[in-house]
């Protein structure tokens, strides 16, 4: 092959395409589709990741669903296709008798753990102690001091924590960080 017939070959095989197709614009000319490689640029670690709460309406205490049994664990079920109240929100199930709960009342009761973005119940002292804390004080979770107020012994009550008044963005044991807690609280004695 002659010298102008080589060049003429080599400038047709490095820039020239089918017609109606252009040469590809990837660094490699396109040889690593197909292949996998990290994604450039910075990475999300899971743990940091903010939970997937469903879009559209927000849900009432009215849908989430609760079976109690007995002195065992209340079963709970969580609507989905709808997204958790942002606000701290309750739902009496059993109202009450006994002597009823204020700032500063000691109180012993059971609770049942579910979170909203997996809708798992994840912890529950039903069959167990009850939990002891004084109504205010700032121990167990935040959102129980507001939620439990006006409350009576033998009270039955659904809670719905946002993350603000629950764990927020540290979570705890099998909660994740910035989680929508529901719980079922029982109080089992106060004063």
């Amino acid at each position: 092959m002659t010298a102008p017939g080589f060049v003429l070959l080599a400038l047709l095989l490095a820039g020239c395409a089918p017609p109606g197709e252009r040469p590809s614009e990837l660094p490699d000319g396109g040889a690593s589709l197909g292949t996998t490689r990290p994604a450039p640029g910075p990475t999300v670690p899971l743990a940091k990741a903010t939970p997937i709460t469903p879009a559209g309406p927000v849900c009432s205490t009215a849908e989430i669903s609760v079976r109690l049994n007995g002195s065992q664990r209340p079963s709970i079920a969580l609507p989905t296709g709808c997204a958790p109240p942002a606000e701290l929100v309750t739902k009496d199930l059993v109202r009450g008798a006994g002597t009823s709960v204020g700032r500063g009342t000691p109180v012993r009761m059971h609770y049942a753990l579910a979170t909203w973005s997996d809708r798992r119940e994840v912890e529950s002292t039903f069959g167990g102690e009850p939990v002891p804390f004084v109504v205010g004080d700032g121990t167990g979770v935040p959102g129980w001091h507001d939620g439990v107020t006006g409350m009576s012994t033998g009270g039955y009550r659904v809670l719905v924590v946002p993350p603000a008044k629950g764990f927020g963005q540290r979570g705890q044991r099998e909660v994740k960080a910035d989680e929508t807690l529901v719980f079922v609280l029982h109080i089992a004695q106060a004063g």
